[in-house]
């Protein structure tokens, strides 16, 4: 599928870039949950 993150102007910018990072290539973005999509 598709996963999605949905980032709005309250989000801290630096903590949007270590989630985004890690959900994309942790697991060699091999896991079901990857991100896909921001």
């Amino acid at each position: 599928g598709q996963n999605a993150m949905i980032v709005d102007s309250s989000a801290l910018t630096e903590q949007v870039v270590i989630d985004v990072v890690s959900s994309a290539f942790d697991s060699a973005g091999q896991r079901c949950s990857a991100l896909r999509v921001l």
